[in-house]
């Protein structure tokens, strides 16, 4: 190479070099785009065999070239401090070019245009944008790029998501008071597009976000799974860490006992009440219809829809007693033992009442107040145990062709018995057999409507109230414009219903003493007459009841007799009475010894002396009938008695004094070759069973007033 070329080179060189320092001390790096491409030069090959350390041209090259690079990333990194927060993106979004204008025949300087991109997944400078909202730790939103970032460090971010999350409530939702629920987020989902707001439940929070564009709009793409998963936990924890609470919802229906306070409060919709763990909102359908006027056209038009007043009368005090069965047991310790049965000849009217008493403030929430008889005797178990309390109707009981058919009745009637006798719905074995299912409470009544009774013991007997529809008292539904209006406003009923209610929510606040102390003082007054006990249980509740409702009607403006109401409901128990002797398996067994000795099945000889081998027993000279064992028991076993029968059936004869001992060997004859064993009877196993003990059940007015309590 010559010197000359050498000399011009330099030169040149020499005056690029203050054209370089001219440049840089006018442009500032803020001018670069934290997204903008590294500016690429290239050196033309032309100058084969220059130095490339000590080449004055190549030395400045380098110089020059780290002092814009050194700027452009200084820049970058100052942007990211508290103190130089610059606006780096112009919003109108031009592309910027290289600090590097101008070109030398020696070096290219290519220049790249810079825009904003869409999301991807890849990692970016840490830059403050304006919108960008720190959501939490290590999270923030960027509403210009509608994008989730995580800051990896201090001047790095990663994009998650197109969307971002925050918990507004978490809610448990239980449809038991006494075991758990399910929780559900409500989350509030950002997008670009805007905000929308979803319920999940907890079970289910991470499987669906994590498939949020399937599960709840396509808009919404992922794209950091990883960081996403770690994401969706930090929203949680978040929400807790910032003092979110859980708020309780109750889905049940009836009314809710806080053992802390010892209050009753009935769940009514959108409704706030106090359970022990502190307070929930109430989510049903069973709407409060706060409407005196309309209760007081319901009741005036009800007591119009037959001739028997009482019988109406009766019908309804128990559906009031259905109705608040729980804070009723919870205040006496007395719970509803008895279904009521409207028993009569078909087309009058005991479906068209049970139905129309059945819907108040339940036909919205559920459909499991009315049933057909017909159904299955593990569905009733189901149907009762589904929500425990108000008022269920089974309906239709007919006499039936196939005895089968007559034995399914007498079951199923037997499992509603049973259910209300023992206040609980027995348990059952879970799915798989793993376990046995947590025995549900019920707190409620049922009415049953009949043609006749199937009932066949006495222990289903002593737990039905009979209210019969006579000719007199049948329900015309020709031109009956009340059963009408009644039928075609359930809104009235739902309104009589309301007003009850909270007339009896305040009863058990201000006289909870006056209503237990009055149950008790009927019990013992109908149980020193003789009155079977479960009739006792039933009959002081049932007159309780009347003593309040009689109140309620007053505030209603509306007059009941109260004496004879009262008289009605004493009538019936006395019947009941009446039917459960004449089921009483004790009293079935005396029934058939006397009528076996009266037809001669059971030949008794009229005293000792006057007895042979052929008879069956003697009287002794006490009037005792004294019957031979075996001979008695042939007659039972030919009457569907077996051998463990009749044991238990003579010690209920013995518990009633018509059976001396139940020891098989207390007395054997004196005569004969074989001396057989005998049971010795009282006297009255003869007398007929209307005609023993008969009661008059009478209760003074003056019994209801309670001196003393509040």
């Amino acid at each position: 190479m010559s010197e000359t070329l050498l000399t011009k080179m330099l030169q040149k060189g020499i005056e690029k070099k203050e054209e370089w320092r001219r440049n840089s001390a006018n442009k500032t790096a803020e001018q670069l785009q934290p997204g903008q491409k590294n500016t690429t030069f290239s050196i033309v090959p032309n100058t084969t065999g220059l130095p490339t350390a000590n080449n004055p041209v190549v030395k400045t090259y380098i110089e020059n070239k780290h002092k814009v690079t050194k700027g452009y990333f200084d820049s970058l990194k100052a942007s990211t401090n508290a103190t130089a927060k610059m606006n780096l993106i112009k919003p109108s979004n031009t592309s910027l070019t290289s600090p590097l204008s101008t070109t030398t025949d020696s070096i290219a300087n290519t220049t790249t245009a810079v825009a904003l991109i869409p999301p991807s997944n890849k990692v970016i400078a840490n830059v403050q944008y304006p919108g960008i909202t720190i959501h939490f730790g290590d999270y923030e939103w960027d509403y210009n790029r509608g994008a989730l970032y995580y800051r990896k460090s201090s001047d790095k971010r990663t994009e998650i998501a197109n969307f971002a999350l925050a918990i507004q409530r978490v809610i448990e939702i239980r449809d038991r008071l006494d075991s758990p629920g399910e929780t559900t987020y409500q989350v509030q989902i950002t997008h670009a597009q805007g905000c929308t707001l979803r319920g999940i439940s907890e079970n289910r929070y991470k499987s669906e976000l994590t498939k949020i564009g399937e599960t709840i709009n396509p808009i919404f793409n992922i794209v950091h799974k990883s960081l996403f998963d770690r994401y969706l936990s930090d929203v949680v924890a978040q929400y807790w860490a910032q003092g979110g609470q859980k708020s309780l919802e109750l889905s049940i229906h009836g009314w809710i006992y806080s053992s802390a306070t010892h209050t009753c409060q009935y769940a009514f919709n959108n409704t706030y009440v106090q359970i022990p763990v502190g307070t929930a909102y109430v989510i049903n359908d069973v709407e409060k219809v706060s409407s005196p006027g309309m209760a007081r056209t319901f009741l005036d038009s009800y007591l119009r829809i037959s001739k028997n007043v009482n019988l109406l009368l009766t019908a309804l005090l128990y559906t009031l007693q259905t109705h608040i069965a729980l804070p009723y047991k919870k205040i006496t310790g007395q719970r509803l033992q008895s279904a009521m049965v409207f028993q009569g000849e078909t087309q009058h009217g005991k479906s068209v009442l049970a139905h129309l008493l059945s819907r108040g403030l339940q036909n919205k929430c559920h459909n499991d107040y009315f049933y057909k008889f017909d159904g299955t005797n593990a569905s009733i178990s189901h149907i009762l145990g589904k929500h425990g309390q108000g008022l269920y109707v089974f309906d239709d009981i007919y006499r039936k062709a196939q005895a089968d058919d007559s034995r399914s009745d007498v079951e199923k009637l037997n499992t509603i018995a049973r259910i209300l006798g023992d206040g609980i719905i027995a348990s059952k074995m879970k799915r798989f057999g793993n376990g046995l299912e947590d025995a549900k409470p019920f707190d409620g009544g049922v009415i049953i409507t009949a043609e006749l009774s199937p009932v066949e013991n006495e222990s289903t007997q002593g737990r039905l109230i009979i209210n019969k529809f006579d000719r007199a008292a049948h329900i015309d539904f020709n031109s009956n414009q009340d059963l009408t209006l009644l039928q075609t406003s359930p809104e009235l009923f739902d309104a009589f219903l309301s007003s009850w209610i909270s007339f009896m929510e305040a009863q058990f606040k201000q006289a909870h003493m006056d209503l237990k102390d009055r149950h008790h003082i009927l019990y013992q007054a109908l149980q020193k007459q003789k009155l079977h006990t479960r009739l006792c249980a039933y009959g002081s509740m049932a007159l309780n009841t009347l003593y309040f409702f009689v109140q309620f009607c007053e505030e209603l403006g509306i007059s009941i007799d109260f004496t004879s109401a009262k008289q009605h409901i004493l009538n019936i128990l006395q019947a009941q009475h009446l039917e459960y002797r004449r089921h009483s398996d004790a009293d079935a067994l005396r029934e058939l010894i006397a009528d076996a000795i009266n037809c001669g099945h059971l030949p008794i000889a009229d005293n000792k002396e006057s007895y042979s081998r052929n008879m069956a027993g003697y009287i002794d000279n006490e009037g005792h009938y004294c019957i031979i064992i075996a001979r008695l028991e042939e007659i039972l076993r030919q009457n569907g008695y077996t051998k463990n029968d009749c044991v238990a059936m003579y010690e209920k004869l013995f518990n009633q004094g018509l059976l001396d001992s139940t020891s098989r060997t207390s007395h054997r004859m004196s005569c004969g070759n074989q001396r057989p064993y005998y049971f010795r009877f009282a006297p009255a196993i003869m007398e007929n069973v209307e005609d023993r003990n008969p009661i008059q059940l009478t209760i003074d007015n003056a019994l209801f007033v309670m001196k003393g309590h509040n």
